[in-house]
C-alpha cells in the first residue's frame, strides 16, 4: 500500500495513547466515544499492531487531546509518517471498527 503524501494530511498530530483492560474495554470505549461525542472533537481511531488494549487516538487540536487525556488518561506520544497516514483515513473514526479488527486477528 502507497502512503498518500503527509504533506497533503488533515494535521491529526496530537496522539494519545489509551491503554484499556479486557475486562472493562467495552464500558470504557462506550464511555469515550459518548464523551467525544458531546463536545463534536473530531478524533481518528489507529490500532496498535500485536496490542489487543492498547489504541492510539488522534487529534487534529492539542487542546483536545489535552482535555481527552484529562478525561481518560493516556500518554502524548509523538506522531510519524505511518500513524499520520493512518489517522488521515475517515475509515479510523470509530472505536469500534478498531475492536472488531483487534478482535478478529
Amino acid at each position: 500500500m502507497a502512503w498518500p503524501d503527509v504533506a497533503d494530511l488533515p494535521y491529526w498530530i496530537h496522539h494519545v495513547l489509551v491503554t484499556i483492560d479486557d475486562v472493562n474495554l467495552r464500558r470504557k470505549l462506550d464511555a469515550m466515544d459518548a464523551w467525544l461525542s458531546l463536545r463534536e472533537i473530531p478524533y481518528r481511531v489507529v490500532a496498535l499492531p500485536r496490542d489487543k488494549t492498547t489504541i492510539r487516538l488522534c487529534f487534529l487540536e492539542e487542546e483536545s487531546a489535552h482535555a481527552f487525556r484529562e478525561f481518560a488518561g493516556g500518554l502524548s506520544v509523538s506522531s510519524d509518517e505511518i500513524t499520520l497516514a493512518q489517522a488521515a483515513d475517515p475509515a479510523n473514526d470509530d472505536f469500534y471498527c478498531v475492536l472488531e479488527h483487534q478482535l478478529a486477528d
